[in-house]
């Protein structure tokens, strides 16, 4: 088993051999997606083809994945995915101070597809949570805000499961995970991401030193 609360500068692919089958609480993840770019190609669908299936090999029989879709390939990942695990519902995150161009227009909304073995991952959950929200980018083209994955990984999950994040980016899971007393694997395979996200998790680390001193 890989080393716990760290991000892997790796291949997420990679990566998720060296962990063990049902070893995973919880998996919450935003891929890449070629934003920016006219054509998605089919390396990043293979990518994820193949990041799906080790997923559904690691998470616990009772766990549950949250996989953020952009709506252009909603159906596309949704199909691709149940091929290993269930689909069992989707939880939408809806910004109503922020526009995500489509194809046809706009939209205000963005889907988390949730994804399940169990045959009851009920958690009390609202289906729909409205976030106004400013990008921090963190030097990420496509972060996602603290106070969502917060709302989540708390949740769905209690102190010490370990959740994993098979593209972790500038590392806002890990640091909810912190912030939750949660265990975390993350693997992130440019360096420079790698490295913002340690720079953010010793910054909270400081922050949290710096609080508990303050009370002395």
């Amino acid at each position: 088993m890989l080393e716990i609360n760290k991000v892997h500068n790796m291949n997420c692919l990679e990566g998720l051999k060296s962990i063990d089958d049902e070893s995973i609480d919880y998996i919450v993840t935003d891929p890449p997606y070629n934003v920016g770019k006219d054509v998605w190609d089919s390396g990043v669908l293979d990518l994820l083809d193949n990041c799906a299936k080790e997923c559904a090999r690691v998470l616990k029989k009772e766990g549950i994945m949250y996989w953020f879709v952009p709506t252009r390939h909603l159906l596309k990942i949704g199909f691709l995915i149940s091929q290993y695990i269930p689909y069992r519902w989707s939880f939408i995150w809806n910004t109503p101070n922020n526009m995500l161009t489509g194809d046809v227009g706009f939209s205000k909304y963005t889907t988390i597809l949730i994804f399940s073995n169990a045959k009851s991952i009920h958690r009390n959950m609202q289906d729909l949570k409205s976030i106004n929200w400013k990008p921090n980018k963190n030097g990420h083209p496509t972060p996602k805000p603290e106070v969502l994955i917060r709302y989540i990984i708390d949740k769905i999950s209690k102190e010490e499961d370990l959740i994993l994040d098979p593209f972790m980016g500038s590392g806002t899971t890990a640091i909810v995970c912190k912030q939750l007393n949660r265990k975390y694997i993350g693997f992130e395979i440019s360096k420079e991401y790698c490295d913002i996200a340690e720079r953010r998790l010793s910054q909270k680390i400081l922050s949290e030193v710096s609080l508990l001193s303050s009370h002395d």
